[in-house]
């Protein structure tokens, strides 16, 4: 956890009950402030921390950092490489920065709070952009890695493409609405190389309402342009 948030939720706890607080938390970034006041402002809430740890950044480490919050659930290198063009050396400069953290399994992953605050930080006009780098990305990881039916080969790839699942849903929902809008030619090609790997990887996983909801969505998003 973060160890400042820890304080400044103790420090809450005679005004509200730990569900209120953690669920206040949970809603939103500027959830836990501090009703002190002689303690350093960058103390007093967890926005202010951020501000001031995203300031001793260098003009390059906030771009990788902001645009690493396009992940909704932790990264490989060689994703945070292709999209937001990241090199291992400056991750794990993010690491000892403790904004970044490497599990056991080598991927990465950003706090979800601290993702929050990353995403904030992603200029408007970049944003697009980052968007459709992600979404090829995981359009052709899931197409390349769906491209044999042989089971066992298939299953290999399996436990990797459900750790991406999130990734690929932000995928699936940005090539469907770049079709709509007509900004991207090459959107119609990433529906086409997301739709049928990722039915049959809710098939092979029984997320049959998953499936539904995402291809419902799309569907009425088309008919409705």
């Amino acid at each position: 956890g973060i160890p400042l948030g820890i304080e400044l939720a103790a420090g809450l706890v005679r005004e509200a009950r730990c569900a209120e607080i953690a669920a206040q938390v949970a809603e939103r970034l500027d959830g836990l402030v501090s009703p002190l006041r002689n303690v350093p402002p960058r103390h007093r809430s967890l926005r202010a921390m951020f501000d001031h740890s995203w300031a001793l950044l260098t003009a390059e480490q906030q771009r990788l950092f902001a645009e690493l919050a396009i992940f909704p659930s932790g990264f490989e290198l060689a994703a945070a490489q292709a999209i937001a063009g990241a090199t291992a050396q400056q991750l794990l400069a993010l690491v000892d920065k403790a904004l970044v953290k490497q599990g056991e399994n080598g991927r990465f992953a950003i706090h979800p709070l601290l993702r929050e605050f990353a995403a904030e930080q992603v200029a408007a006009e970049a944003y697009p952009s980052l968007r459709s780098r992600h979404c090829a990305y995981f359009a052709s990881l899931l197409a390349e890695q769906s491209r044999t039916f042989h089971r066992p080969t298939y299953l290999k790839f399996l436990p990797g493409l459900v750790a991406v699942y999130e990734d690929l849903v932000l995928a699936w929902q940005w090539a469907i609405e770049r079709v709509v809008t007509d900004e991207l030619p090459e959107a119609r090609g990433w529906v086409e190389a997301i739709r049928r790997p990722f039915i049959r990887l809710h098939f092979q996983r029984s997320w049959f309402h998953q499936a539904r909801s995402l291809y419902g969505d799309a569907r009425a998003t088309l008919e409705d342009a």
